[in-house]
């Protein structure tokens, strides 16, 4: 049997800020991926809830689970522009905290990039779900769209 520690492909930059209510699931479903040769990085905003919490519970029991605390907000751009930087993987994702992911989202993802080498990047098909659905669309210009059938 090799013992040889199999590196990360993917640094997964989860950006939080008051988060209690759906980080768990957002975390469970990073962590039900088919591919489990990722790093999680939790890049927490100054959370005033329960968030930061959470975020170490499950930073003790996974060591592909990094979280990081910040004393004071700097703002959601600085958050996720922090996340990239500190990824040293291959390939990078951002996940929002309350997004869910198929567990064979990376997979599929990262097949497409590795058999493609033309592509520089890939994303799945987004169902978006709950209260707001309606005002989201309702918001949206046509140009700032992109079709599924588009030609990049």
């Amino acid at each position: 049997m090799d013992d040889k520690k199999i590196e990360p492909i993917i640094t997964i930059g989860l950006p939080t800020y008051n988060g209690e209510k759906t980080i768990r699931r957002t975390i469970d479903h990073i962590l039900s991926q088919t591919i489990t040769n990722f790093k999680l990085i939790i890049s927490d905003d100054g959370s005033t809830d329960s968030t930061i919490k959470i975020c170490r519970e499950y930073e003790q029991k996974d060591n592909r689970i990094k979280v990081i605390q910040k004393n004071k907000p700097h703002g959601w751009i600085w958050n996720f522009i922090f996340l990239a930087e500190k990824s040293n993987t291959k390939y990078f994702v951002w996940i929002a905290q309350d997004d869910y992911w198929n567990p064979k989202f990376i997979e599929k993802n990262i097949d497409i990039l590795e058999t493609n080498p033309k592509i520089v990047c890939s994303i799945s098909d987004v169902q978006l779900l709950g209260s707001n659905i309606k005002n989201y669309y309702s918001n949206q210009k046509e140009s700032n769209i992109v079709k599924k059938n588009s030609k990049f």
